[in-house]
């Protein structure tokens, strides 16, 4: 077995020579053996050493969502929001597939998927345009092996090729959480690492989070008159506001007066901060201005999900903030808003059908 810690050139080589290579990696929470997932002798390989019946499904590892075209995968709107808020990472996703080259791990017509969350992997499948299938390290009816060492000890001569970190030597032991859509409802097939709760929860109803400095002016008016738009329109989102100062600030009286007017009540409305894990439950982040966005973007908290309010409805206007001025500055600030928020709800409405 070759031992790369790294995705190298030499590694690529190996794999492409090799005559049905299997490959020990890391998830990002499990230690797992694969192969290409279009390989069916690399497959009969696994089966045998692992003594695992034919026909039992395994999960099909991809760089990206985007990669789910090459495969003739149908993925409903609402399903492809959740996977891309939660990939990668430990979210399986099992969907109807009619690729012929995976026709061997369909399931009821089905392949599951999963974007891992381990970067040199991602590489990996990416570089060699490759779905992976992986399954834990173990013989059938056994516990899964975490420990590297054991691995290394007991289980060596089961690979060809092994991408591992060189720093981890205990995985976290906790497999993907397997989902599905039945009848338009979001079923969970396996229990995993992320809990299938909260993941229902973000099916049903996905959250979109508005930022701002200090969660007293803008973001408040966003995420009031956005609630207000889309119960009016129909569109089952959840809509919060978030800033980066201090939480528990009352809002801005400006504010409030204007969303009055509007026939909404924001007088309960305190200042909540920001956080990383607030920003992984929200399916769309719109920030105010461009630093707001480039100061999350730079805390590593963007998953492709963090725009401006303009920048996400194709508009490079920021919102100015109107902090301590003149009610007419605050209604200026507001009409901007509600304009972003109107195109906002009919882009959402329109992809999320």
């Amino acid at each position: 077995m070759k031992l790369y810690h790294k995705v190298k050139d030499a590694m690529l080589v190996d794999w492409k020579v090799a005559l049905h290579p299997l490959l020990l990696h890391y998830t990002g929470s499990m230690f797992g053996i694969g192969c290409d997932a279009r390989d069916v002798e690399a497959i009969e390989r696994i089966n045998m050493l692992k003594n695992r019946e034919k026909g039992t499904g395994y999960i099909v590892l991809i760089d990206s969502v985007k990669s789910l075209e090459r495969y003739n995968v149908s993925l409903p709107a609402a399903l492809k929001g959740l996977l891309e808020q939660y990939s990668p990472g430990s979210l399986t996703v099992v969907l109807p597939c009619e690729a012929d080259e995976l026709k061997h791990l369909q399931v009821d017509g089905k392949v599951a998927f999963r974007i891992p969350d381990e970067e040199d992997l991602l590489q990996l499948l990416f570089e060699l345009k490759m779905p992976l299938v992986s399954t834990s390290i173990n013989v059938a009816g056994e516990k899964p092996e975490i420990d590297f060492r054991n691995i290394m000890k007991d289980y060596k001569d089961w690979f060809d090729l092994a991408l591992v970190p060189d720093d981890e030597l205990i995985a976290e032991g906790e497999p993907s959480t397997v989902v599905t859509i039945v009848d338009d409802k979001l079923q969970c097939l396996r229990a995993g690492k992320l809990s299938f709760g909260q993941l229902e929860e973000d099916f049903d109803k996905p959250q979109i989070n508005f930022v701002c400095t200090g969660n007293i002016c803008r973001s408040p008016l966003a995420e009031y008159y956005f609630r207000q738009q889309a119960e009016k329109r129909g569109l089952d989102w959840h809509a919060i506001s978030t800033g980066m100062l201090e939480s528990g600030v009352e809002i801005s009286e400006n504010s409030r007066i204007l969303l009055k007017r509007d026939g909404i009540d924001a007088s309960a409305h305190r200042s909540a901060t920001i956080n990383q894990e607030i920003v992984k439950r929200s399916r769309i982040v719109l920030t105010m201005t461009r630093q707001h966005r480039n100061t999350l973007i730079n805390a590593g908290w963007d998953k492709g999900n963090i725009f401006t309010l303009g920048e996400y409805v194709g508009h490079n206007d920021d919102v100015k903030d109107p902090y301590k001025q003149e009610l007419d500055v605050y209604e200026m600030t507001y009409r901007q808003i509600r304009f972003y928020i109107d195109l906002v709800i009919d882009k959402l409405m329109d992809e999320y059908k």
